[in-house]
């Protein structure tokens, strides 16, 4: 694949955690303010944001790894 789709990859990634975290802070308020229907909501599309932040970064996290063998193996000639 090309950097530039990683990049984007690792974009979405971050995207998606930092939205995790507004979105609990936001359900944190909300359940404050006597709002729990809405509270939970929130929090509950916080915990998909955060799961999908997530895969990305453990896709990423494997490429690396992948990446690193391949090098091992050139330089070694194999």
């Amino acid at each position: 694949m090309k950097k530039n789709s990683w990049v984007f990859i690792e974009t979405i990634g971050v995207t998606l955690i930092i939205s995790f975290i507004i979105l609990l802070v936001i359900a944190a308020v909300l359940l404050a303010l006597n709002n729990e229907e809405y509270a939970n909501k929130f929090a509950e599309i916080a915990y998909y944001m955060l799961v999908g932040g997530v895969i990305m970064q453990l896709i990423l996290l494997y490429r690396e790894r992948g990446d690193r063998n391949e090098g091992r193996m050139q330089s070694t000639g194999k």
